[in-house]
């Protein structure tokens, strides 16, 4: 009883936010799919829960899986949940390309299948080792590598957080050193490993644009300077962080916008035909400080572009944001939840469909 009224406050005080013609309602909520560190929506409207009950700063073994829930009547709310993969430390962003789920559990990149249908991943291929600390590192998960899309390319693109990468190593045995946050890039068998661009603060997420133009959402570095930067990568690109940014300014690329404090979670460029006009081509991000999920308007100027900002959605602890093959938005946000185990008995995350 006490989790029904929980779900149906927080939901309502969500759905005010929208734009008239969206309608959001609980997708999957505690106990079925909780602590949701980022989601992973399949085409056909599965969503893969990052569920991660030691938050960024704790460290026992044992408390992460991927949940898939499902849907299987069409009523807009999962009925069916299964451990994709039922142990997995500090699952963290991922992409569905076909049968596979690629998907960050610092410090590794790895390629996830369910070979037999029964809902649960039975083939694993290790792709990249090296991307930041997990569980064994001082800090547990916090500041490390949170996300990976696949661009129109084939490559896939790393969000690496501020803690870098000593060294990452591909399956070709290639190894890049990252002394900070930025964009890694490797071939979908992990091969080719490369950086692709550099220096920015505490990115967990990239979206990325069906022309290939890449977009970050950043965090603060805690009052000394770096505000919420709002970045376009292109390739190796100094963005300008620790070192640029307070000395030599003019030697970094210049942020496209700066929001002041916040912290930057999921990012999403949406192509979607389904959408109104203004929305169905458009950049998304969510930001856990604000709780907000924005639209950004993209402009195109000179090699680069203008992004406006305007709340799309008010959430508490935004965390990520995505989209099936049916035009359906999904958002995740950690209501309920603090940086560590929330205790036995308090639900934390909850996942809607818009």
């Amino acid at each position: 009883m006490l989790r029904v009224t929980y779900l149906h406050v927080l939901s309502a005080t969500a759905a005010l936010a929208l734009p008239d013609g969206f309608e959001i309602h609980a997708f999957a909520s505690p106990p079925d799919a909780d602590y949701p560190a980022a989601i992973t929506v399949a085409p056909n409207g599965d969503v893969y829960v990052s569920s991660d009950q030691n938050g960024s700063l704790g460290k026992k073994p044992g408390m992460g899986r991927i949940i898939r829930c499902r849907d299987t009547d069409g009523d807009g709310k999962a009925d069916e949940f299964v451990r994709f993969v039922p142990d997995v430390d500090s699952p963290r962003g991922g992409h569905i390309v076909g049968d596979t789920l690629f998907l960050i559990h610092p410090p590794y990149l790895s390629a996830f299948r369910d070979t037999d249908g029964d809902g649960v991943a039975d083939e694993k291929k290790q792709l990249v080792s090296g991307l930041g600390g997990g569980i064994e590192h001082p800090r547990g998960a916090d500041h490390t590598t949170n996300g990976v899309r696949m661009g129109i390319d084939g490559w896939l693109y790393i969000s690496v957080g501020d803690f870098g990468a000593h060294p990452a190593v591909g399956t070709d045995g290639t190894e890049v050193t990252l002394h900070g946050g930025g964009v890694l890039r490797v071939r979908p068998d992990g091969s080719g490993l490369e950086a692709y661009s550099l220096m920015v603060r505490n990115i967990c997420d990239t979206a990325i644009s069906p022309t290939l133009d890449l977009f970050s959402r950043d965090n603060t570095n805690d009052g000394k300077g770096w505000n919420t930067r709002f970045h376009h990568f292109t390739a190796l690109a100094d963005h300008g962080y620790p070192r640029l940014y307070q000395n030599f300014a003019d030697e970094a690329v210049v942020p496209l916008a700066d929001y002041g404090g916040g912290s930057g979670t999921g990012a999403l460029w949406l192509d979607e035909p389904g959408f109104p006009k203004g929305l169905g081509s458009a950049l998304f991000s969510c930001d856990w400080t604000t709780g907000n999920i924005y639209h950004h308007p993209v402009e195109r100027s000179g090699a680069s572009f203008k992004v406006g900002q305007e709340v799309f959605l008010n959430l508490p602890r935004a965390i990520d944001i995505d989209v099936d093959g049916h035009s359906r938005l999904y958002v995740a946000d950690w209501r309920g939840g603090g940086f560590n185990f929330a205790g036995e008995g308090k639900p934390v995350g909850m996942i809607q469909q818009i």
